[in-house]
């Protein structure tokens, strides 16, 4: 009788483990399915919204569609403005999901977006923004966009660009303003560096053209990446457009990568 007693015991503890741990199976499958919907609650808005900004501009006159051109704009600013203010570009990169606008907010909150999203709501994604020391049309560009878990989200698909068979991927950059219409940039190089690195923070060159193409040669000379014709691209370039991201798939690191698009034809 004490042996029955005692498996019908075990058996019974095995029963109990066997619930705590569908219990536990359940409550992790349901925080992975929880996270990814919290990480993902704007994706599906920003797809609708990137539809329907385009516009058809065949009837509009097109530019020469070649880098440092400039286009008719594509994108109806008169909607995008009405939604939010704060953009100042919208941007795509060939070959990448990116296709976004491009917020700013001022020296008070300078980090505003990187939480929030477009419509200016908490947000895991947030909104790839312009470093607010920038101009949209200057000489030089700095825009920020989350490293999330999709790849198909904000700039997670250039956060390896830095090397080269990454880079090698990447297309050409279509910078769009309300002001001048679409720009086009071409990648030049890429490289992964502290978040403290100064060498980029570099925005008004008081027209002085050489001094930014000086510039932008010393930063190439530093890059892991770069294009066959780099030295070319940074000696004959009016304006640059560097994209950053995390570098790692871990949150908390310091890395971040710069992948830096000009106009040179």
């Amino acid at each position: 009788m004490r042996t029955l007693g005692k498996r019908t015991t075990g058996r019974k503890r095995h029963r109990i483990v066997d619930v705590v741990l569908w219990a536990a199976l359940i409550v992790c499958a349901a925080g992975a399915v929880g996270w990814w919907a919290f990480e993902h609650k704007d994706t599906a808005r920003y797809e609708q919204l990137a539809s329907e900004a385009s516009v058809d501009v065949a009837d509009e006159g097109e530019g020469n569609g070649e880098e440092g051109g400039v286009d008719a704009s594509p994108i109806d600013w008169e909607k995008i403005l009405s939604e939010n203010p704060d953009a100042k570009a919208w941007l795509r990169v060939e070959n990448t999901p990116i296709d976004y606008p491009v917020t700013q907010s001022g020296a008070d909150d300078p980090e505003y977006y990187l939480h929030h999203s477009f419509w200016r709501e908490w947000s895991s994604e947030g909104c790839p923004f312009l470093d607010y020391r920038c101009d949209a049309n200057g000489e030089a560009m700095l825009v920020y966009g989350h490293h999330m878990t999709d790849e198909a989200q904000m700039f997670t698909s250039i956060y390896r660009t830095y090397q080269q068979d990454r880079f090698n991927e990447i297309g050409k950059a279509l910078w769009d303003t309300p002001e001048k219409g679409q720009a086009v940039f071409t990648p030049c190089f890429a490289m992964s560096v502290d978040k403290t690195y100064a060498p980029i923070q570099t925005f008004d060159f008081s027209g002085d053209v050489e001094a930014m193409r000086s510039w932008l040669s010393e930063f190439a000379s530093q890059a892991t990446a770069r294009s066959d014709d780099w030295e070319r691209q940074c000696a004959t370039a009016k304006r640059a457009l560097t994209l950053v991201t995390c570098s790692s798939n871990w949150m908390g690191q310091r890395a971040r990568t710069l992948l830096v698009f000009t106009d040179a034809a």
